[in-house]
């Protein structure tokens, strides 16, 4: 859930501030399904996944296995934090991103024209959640 619902807002909001937007998408989903046990889990992967450090707290196994496969997809694997080039190839391959670094940088150049002094809102450098 959280990998679909994780920059669901880029796409719905046309916005680089779109966790908030994301998180409320899955919160409302899970809660539809009748899944609301995976809500609060699904919510700190989400909102964690952009941290800048490792995360340290709550669900931390799955959020830092999340927050590095982001990052190589983010970074155009520049960073691919111990993975196999080969693999993240095949799995591109498989699952193309359809045109996401594109909308990533038109949303960007858009919230820079909003506010310049934060053009990636959506990264987190403070933990909420850590223990």
């Amino acid at each position: 859930m959280a990998a679909t619902f994780h920059g669901i807002g880029l796409w719905t909001k046309n916005r680089t501030d779109y966790l908030e937007s994301s998180i409320v998408e899955a919160s409302n989903y899970l809660q539809h399904i009748g899944r609301t046990e995976l809500v609060e889990e699904v919510l700190v992967i989400i909102d964690m996944h952009h941290l800048i450090a490792t995360y340290k707290g709550p669900y931390k196994e799955i959020i830092e296995v999340f927050r590095k496969a982001d990052l190589a997809v983010f970074s155009l694997d520049l960073i691919s934090n111990g993975v196999d080039r080969v693999f993240i190839k095949a799995v591109k391959k498989q699952i193309p991103n359809a045109g996401f670094q594109q909308t990533l940088g038109r949303c960007t150049l858009l919230q820079i024209t909003r506010n310049p002094l934060n053009p990636l809102p959506m990264m987190r450098i403070k933990n909420s959640y850590k223990d």
